[in-house]
C-alpha cells in the first residue's frame, strides 16, 4: 500500500513538473530582431518590447503579439485601369509596394489596424497618379508618383511617420488601342520624314558631286583651250 502511495506521489510529482516546465517555455518571450513585441495584460497594451528582449509573462494572464517592422512586399496581381492627364485610357500590371511598419508606431497598429497595406490603397494612388501624368512620362515617372500618392494616403489614414513607402515598381504599363493606333500613325510619319530627309540629302550630295564634275572638267577644258592657245601664239 505504501508503495502504491509513494508511485501515486511520485507521478503527481512528474506531471506538476512537467506542467511548470511547459508554463515556462511557453511564457518565455524573446522578440526577434525585425519585430517589435506587444505585451498585452487582460487585454490592454501594457508596453513595447523591443528586438532582443527577453520577457516573463504570467500565464493565462498575459500574451504577446509581434508587429512585422521588416520591409515587406505587397503584390497587386490585377490589372489597375485608369486615365491620363489627357483621359488617354492606361492599363498598369504587377504593381509591387515595398513598405515598412515604424517600430515605435507598433502598438499603435496592433490597436488600431487589421491590415496595414491593402489593394484598395494601391489602386487608388495608382489611379490618382495616372491622372497627373501625361502619357509621354507615365513610364517614366509612374513609380515615383504612386509612391508619393501613396505615402500621402497613408500618412492621411494612419498618421504622419507610421508606414513608410519605400519603393514602387510596375511590371507594365499599356494603353487603349486609340492611343496606339496615334503612335503608329506618329511612328510610321517618323519613318517617312526620315526617309525623305535621307532622300534628300542623297539628292543634294549627288548634285554637289556632279557640279563638282562639271567645274573639274570646265577647268581641264580651260587649262587644254590655254594650251592651244599658247602653242599657237609661238613663232
Amino acid at each position: 500500500m505504501r508503495a502504491l502511495v509513494k508511485q501515486y506521489k511520485n507521478l503527481i510529482m512528474m506531471v506538476a513538473v512537467i506542467f511548470l516546465l511547459l508554463i515556462t517555455f511557453f511564457n518565455v518571450h524573446t522578440v526577434p530582431t525585425g519585430y517589435t513585441g506587444i505585451l498585452i495584460r487582460f487585454g490592454r497594451i501594457e508596453r513595447s518590447v523591443q528586438p532582443g528582449e527577453l520577457l516573463f509573462t504570467t500565464p493565462f494572464v498575459e500574451q504577446v503579439y509581434y508587429v512585422n517592422n521588416r520591409q515587406r512586399d505587397f503584390h497587386v496581381k490585377t490589372e489597375i485601369g485608369g486615365e491620363a492627364a489627357d483621359e488617354t485610357p492606361v492599363f498598369v500590371k504587377g504593381i509591387t509596394v515595398t513598405y515598412q511598419v515604424a517600430p515605435d508606431r507598433s502598438a499603435w497598429i496592433h490597436a488600431n489596424v487589421n491590415k496595414v497595406m491593402t489593394e484598395n490603397l494601391i489602386t487608388s494612388a495608382v489611379k490618382a497618379a495616372t491622372l497627373e501624368l501625361p502619357p509621354a512620362e507615365l513610364k517614366m515617372r509612374l513609380e515615383a508618383t504612386v509612391l508619393t500618392k501613396l505615402s500621402e494616403s497613408l500618412a492621411e489614414k494612419y498618421g504622419p511617420d507610421t508606414v513608410y513607402v519605400r519603393k514602387v515598381t510596375a511590371e507594365a504599363i499599356d494603353f487603349g488601342e486609340e492611343y496606339k493606333a496615334i503612335l503608329r500613325e506618329k511612328f510610321l510619319a517618323l519613318q517617312e520624314q526620315t526617309r525623305a530627309e535621307a532622300n534628300k540629302k542623297t539628292a543634294i550630295l549627288k548634285a554637289e558631286a556632279e557640279a563638282e564634275r562639271i567645274r573639274l572638267v570646265a577647268e581641264a577644258q580651260a587649262e587644254a583651250n590655254q594650251v592651244i592657245s599658247d602653242s599657237l601664239m609661238r613663232p
